[in-house]
């Protein structure tokens, strides 16, 4: 990751929503970050934090965008076949 790529750059390199999309269709997904201590995994992970709070906004993390998408897409799943149950 550049220093200089934002979150939602990042975003759209890793293909999350195609992470999202195969964890909705039963595939097992994982986003591992590693590095050294101080190299920006947290913020990575999860965005800006502002007296321990996350805020929403462009820099949100891949966490939140991937709890975000998940739950739009298990909405666009309910509204397409009504009858199925999660």
């Amino acid at each position: 990751v550049s220093p200089n790529e934002s979150q939602s750059q990042l975003w759209r390199r890793i293909s999350g929503s195609d992470l999202v999309n195969n964890a909705l269709e039963g595939f097992n997904v994982s986003i591992i970050a590693y590095g050294q201590t101080g190299s920006g995994k947290t913020y990575t992970m999860f965005g800006p934090s502002k007296k321990g709070r996350l805020q929403r906004n462009s820099n949100e993390g891949l966490v939140q965008r991937m709890i975000s998408q998940t739950f739009q897409g298990l909405e666009l799943k309910r509204h397409n076949a009504p009858g199925m149950q999660f």
